[in-house]
């Protein structure tokens, strides 16, 4: 090899060189993001915020699992406990930061809209017409994570959390 080497011209070398470089950073790119796998319910949730933004000319959120993580957990806290609460009594997850803090998210800025008993297809309706949810809705943020869950009575319970990282 050594050998073969010496042979090649100075270009020739750069080129293999270069090659040699594109081969290593090729390996050490990062795994791509996970997809988060979403019901229905959910989707359409964030298609339905997506589009209110899209209306007042702004970009679309992209889904974050560990936001959706967050917000899941807080929905199925609230249908457990049957509580339409932004905090809980629930060490280490009371607040939102807390939350949000316990899926390893580092944001720099943080929302969240809570709701229940709303059908599916009329909860982002129902945060539009609040001045404080479709302040979040309509925020500056590019990251949302979307969840609920239903409740032993039926009742459906919804969290967004809405976030930009730092």
């Amino acid at each position: 090899m050594d050998t073969f080497y010496r042979r090649m011209s100075t270009s020739s070398r750069s080129c293999l060189l270069l090659l040699l470089l594109l081969v290593v950073a090729g390996c050490q790119q990062r795994p791509p993001k996970p997809i988060p796998v979403m019901l229905p319910e959910e989707q359409h949730i964030v298609d339905a915020t997506n589009a209110a933004r899209t209306t007042h000319g702004l970009p679309p959120l992209e889904v974050d699992i560990k936001l959706c993580t967050a917000a899941g957990e807080h929905a199925r806290n609230m249908a457990s406990r049957r509580r339409l609460l932004h905090e809980l009594p629930i060490p280490g997850a009371r607040t939102l930061t807390e939350r949000v803090a316990s899926v390893q998210y580092q944001w720099s800025s943080l929302g969240e809209n809570i709701a229940w008993n709303y059908p599916v297809e009329e909860v982002v309706q129902g945060w539009m017409s609040s001045a404080g949810h479709r302040r979040n809705i309509l925020g500056k943020y590019t990251h949302i994570g979307v969840a609920f869950a239903l409740a032993d009575d039926g009742t459906y319970y919804y969290c967004q959390v809405f976030a930009t990282p730092r």
